[in-house]
């Protein structure tokens, strides 16, 4: 199954509208910056993405920082829900259970995660 990545800009970033991709990450060309992205190839769900650019410092810019407080990539935001997440491993584990019926090899069950 295709995913479809659709690039928007940090000026554009789309927010509380009607759109096709309810998720959007906020990356750079870095190890944990392709996390994020793998993910959502694996799993076949159209996704949005920003590019936050390092060389021109927007990482470190109020629009990122109101996204993201500790400056850094990757970030998340789901429009379904109207939330934020930071830092890699939160948002593997949050995308993996949003869509955990595309693959539910991908996590363990809450009853076997209990167990």
């Amino acid at each position: 199954m295709m995913s479809k990545a659709r690039k928007v800009t940090m000026s554009s970033f789309p927010r509380k509208t009607n759109h096709d991709a309810p998720i959007t990450l906020f990356i750079y060309a870095t190890m944990n910056g392709y996390k994020g992205p793998i993910l959502c190839e694996e799993l076949g769900i159209d996704w949005n993405y920003v590019t936050v650019d390092f060389e021109k410092g927007e990482q470190k810019s109020p629009q990122y920082l109101s996204i993201n407080p500790n400056g850094r990539i990757p970030a998340l935001y789901d429009a379904d829900h109207d939330i934020f997440i930071a830092e890699s491993a939160a948002i593997l584990e949050y995308i993996a259970a949003k869509y955990r019926h595309k693959n539910p090899a991908l996590l363990p069950s809450p009853e076997d995660d209990l167990g």
